[in-house]
């Protein structure tokens, strides 16, 4: 996985990541609506079944109503047995009674000789009692005012409350599997929908990482209209930010070269002066030359540091250096060579690793006897360069003092002894290390650790 996933997963596994509140919210409504949901459709299916079964003990009245009859006495009675045969088994569950003059005209055979515990009065509605065998029954009586007779009867239907809580229970099955796929499915959606409305988030993500890591300048592309105001005011910013490093190193040249004409001049006035005088001038407008360089690659290096949008090829700008240096010391016998890893990239500017590595391999150059060794890698997630000759080297005691600024141990060879401090400065000012160490071809070997773009 590339780095830029890697910070987009993280920051997805965060406890504030706006994928997870949005789909941990559409997550808690879409339950509690589907319970909530799940409860109602409950509710008015067992209504619905009640009354169902209501009707059901209803028409069984009806056919009743339509089966009494008077004898020759003028007694109520059933002229034959209704045609359901669940009211001649015994203790079905399935009963009826008819009174008239408040006494028992007549009852179904699945009772026997067992009555049932009825309420006083007997309620006009639906109501629920207990059977024989302890069984919940749901019962109907109806109140009739038959012809013959100058009493009104009382018809009363029981069934079974059973069948209610079966085909209840059922359907809350039934209700409850349906509701976990549905759910299932909707979560999907949601986070298809959560992804997908996130996206341009992680294409403005892997466009910033790609900004940092030095492979784009800007944030390109089109985003939706919520998010294209940030990016154009991100674009503004990189371009400003841009601009004021421009600025800084104009006004750094700028001052540069106010500062060495003036120092120029007073070097050409002190050649005129009796030599005592000279040497002393000829020695102070040197130092103030080395301070003025020094300081001002330091506000360039300031000035350049985190700028985002850089990166620089290592082996290419190494390859090119080692051949210009070749050239300036043509007249020599220099064998110099490049070798490790060839597609890795610098995190910094162009500029700031052609100084550090220009001034490294040109000492090398300088110093070799013969051989010069670039060797490129990568340690602990850091670029490492060595460069290494088989030159008289330096003693582990001096080092320290060969990083010092204006240092030099042969005043007999060129320079102004900053290199190796500016080199050191821009190392560290990127977050590097510059290192002195023995080298295996028998001179000094210098291990430079530069961070790596993506």
């Amino acid at each position: 996985m590339s780095p830029s996933l890697k910070q987009f997963s993280r920051a997805d596994s965060s406890p504030f990541s706006i994928r997870k509140r949005l789909v941990l919210l559409a997550g808690l409504w879409l339950a509690a609506a589907l319970v909530a949901t799940g409860l109602i459709l409950a509710q008015l299916f067992r209504t619905h079944a009640q009354e169902a079964f209501d009707a059901e003990l209803a028409g069984h009245i009806e056919e009743l109503v339509a089966l009494a009859d008077f004898n020759a006495e003028g007694q109520l009675h059933i002229a034959r047995p209704p045609l359901d045969p669940r009211f001649t088994r015994a203790y079905s569950g399935w009963y009826w009674i008819i009174f008239e003059k408040g006494e028992e005209a007549a009852r179904s055979r699945s009772l026997w000789d067992i009555d049932l515990a009825l309420p006083t009065p007997i309620p006009q509605v639906p109501f629920e009692l207990t059977g024989p065998r302890g069984e919940h029954l749901r019962a109907v009586a109806k109140p009739l005012q038959l012809d013959e007779s100058v009493h009104q009867a009382m018809f009363l239907v029981a069934g079974p409350q059973d069948r209610i809580n079966i085909a209840s229970a059922d359907f809350q099955g039934h209700l409850i599997v349906t509701f976990v796929l549905l759910g299932a499915g909707l979560i999907a959606a949601i986070l298809i929908q959560v992804g997908w409305g996130l996206r341009p988030l992680q294409r403005l993500r892997l466009a910033l990482a790609d900004i940092r890591a030095g492979r784009s300048h800007r944030l390109d592309g089109v985003f939706p209209s919520e998010i294209s105001p940030l990016t154009d005011e991100v674009n503004e910013l990189l371009e400003h930010n841009t601009k004021i490093v421009e600025r800084a190193r104009t006004h750094a040249g700028n001052l540069a070269h106010a500062l060495k004409t003036p120092l120029a001049a007073l070097k050409n006035e002190a050649e005129t002066l009796p030599e005592p005088e000279r040497e002393k001038l000829g020695i102070l407008v040197r130092e103030m030359n080395d301070s003025i360089t020094h300081h001002l690659k330091r506000a360039r290096i300031a000035a350049a540091k985190g700028v985002l949008g850089q990166r620089t090829e290592l082996a290419e700008t190494s390859s090119r250096l080692i051949k210009v240096m070749g050239r300036l010391h043509a007249g020599r016998p220099l064998k110099a060579t490049l070798e490790g890893l060839k597609d890795i990239w610098f995190h910094g500017e162009r500029q700031d690793l052609e100084e550090m590595l220009g001034t490294l391999i040109e000492n090398a150059f300088i110093w070799a006897d013969s051989t010069i060794k670039v060797t490129l890698g990568r340690e602990k997630e850091r670029l490492l360069v060595l460069i290494e000759d088989d030159g008289p080297g330096i003693p582990e005691a001096r080092w320290p003092e060969v990083l010092e600024r204006g240092k030099r141990l042969d005043e007999s060879k060129p320079g102004s002894g900053l290199g190796l401090s500016i080199a050191l400065d821009l190392a560290e000012a990127y977050g590097g290390r510059l290192t002195l160490a023995h080298s295996a071809l028998g001179g000094l070997c210098v291990r430079l650790e530069l961070p790596e773009a993506s």
